[in-house]
């Protein structure tokens, strides 16, 4: 699990920059309980392509229940929350149809 979890951490970085992807490559190498000593560069980057949909799952995932955190916190009551108010109804509708707000988008 903790090997695992360590590869879809290190996905996102791996793609952004071939130099650190490297470094990290060699440095798992040198380690003789990971598994990559067997492997190639290449073989190595597509594993961890493989590991990308999935990282990017866990990745959504986990910024869905930091967001849901801190809206139970209070930290984001008002994340969403524009500044202009709601046309009233006999305003002009915002989307520009020339139409009364209470005709269009507000029926």
């Amino acid at each position: 699990m903790e090997e695992e979890l360590k590869g879809y951490v290190m996905v996102l970085p791996l793609f952004n920059n071939r130099q650190f992807a490297e470094e990290f490559f060699e440095e798992e190498r040198r380690d003789e309980a990971s598994p990559v000593e067997d492997r190639s560069f290449a073989e190595f980057t597509t594993h961890a392509l493989r590991l990308f949909p999935t990282a990017m799952e866990n990745y959504a995932a986990m910024g869905l229940s930091v967001f849901q955190s801190l809206m139970k916190l209070g930290l984001y009551e008002n994340a969403f929350m524009d500044d202009e108010p709601e046309p009233s109804r006999n305003d002009p509708c915002p989307c520009g149809s020339g139409k009364k707000y209470k005709r269009c988008c507000g029926s």
